[in-house]
């Protein structure tokens, strides 16, 4: 159950979660797995750019970066 707090002139409802009544639970399902889906390809993508530009300039942690985002893009496609 939420609960009602007052502050300045605003009241806010503290829940965890609050879901508009026009949007069902399918739709919001599809919406987190595409925008899950959309931030694996973004981070794959500054993986590879991380590494190559690691690679071009002889910088360690570039390297590094790159690496780690590739490794959040893989666990990321486990999760989802």
């Amino acid at each position: 159950m939420p609960i009602p707090t007052t502050g300045v002139g605003i009241t806010l409802c503290l829940s965890p979660l609050v879901i508009s009544s026009s949007m069902s639970r399918d739709r919001l399902l599809r919406r987190a797995i595409a925008l899950s889906a959309l931030s694996i390809v973004l981070s794959g993508i500054l993986g590879v750019v991380a590494v190559a530009a690691g690679l071009a300039s002889n910088r360690l942690s570039l390297l590094g970066f790159g690496f780690d985002a590739a490794i959040d893009s893989v666990a990321s496609v486990v999760l989802l």
